[in-house]
C-alpha cells in the first residue's frame, strides 16, 4: 500500500492515470475519525499489505471541487476505484472509519474479490 497526500490537482490526475487500484480517502484536518483512519492506513502500509493499492489522501477543505465531483458529504469517505482499460471506475464507497482488521478485509474483498 502506497499513501500519497495530494497537494496539487496534477498529482491527483497523474496517479489516477498511472495506478490501477486507487482508494480516494476524503478527509479534513479537523475530523477525528479521519485521523483514526489515517493511522490505520499507515499501520497497513508498514505491514507491506496490498502493494498494488494506492491511497490518495484528499483534503476536502483544499479540494472541494474534487469532493463535489465524487459527491462526498461525510468524512471520512473512501472511494475504491480501478482503471479498466483507461476508464476509471468507482467500485465501492465506504463512509466512516474502520478498525484495522475490518479495513484489511474490505480492501481484500473489493480488490481480490
Amino acid at each position: 500500500m502506497k499513501i500519497i497526500d495530494i497537494r496539487e490537482h496534477s498529482e491527483l490526475s497523474k496517479v489516477l492515470k498511472t495506478d490501477d487500484k486507487v482508494i480516494l480517502d476524503f478527509y479534513a484536518d479537523w475530523c477525528g475519525p479521519c485521523k483514526v483512519l489515517t493511522k490505520v492506513f499507515h499501520e497497513i502500509e508498514k505491514e507491506n499489505l496490498f502493494e498494488d493499492v494506492t491511497i490518495l489522501k484528499i483534503n476536502v477543505d483544499k479540494f472541494s471541487d474534487v469532493s463535489k465531483s465524487y459527491k462526498v458529504k461525510s468524512m471520512p469517505t473512501m472511494i475504491f476505484t480501478t482503471d479498466d482499460s483507461g476508464d476509471r471506475k468507482v467500485i465501492k464507497t465506504k463512509i466512516g472509519s474502520l478498525p484495522k482488521n475490518d479495513l484489511i478485509e474490505l480492501v481484500r474483498n473489493v480488490y481480490n474479490g
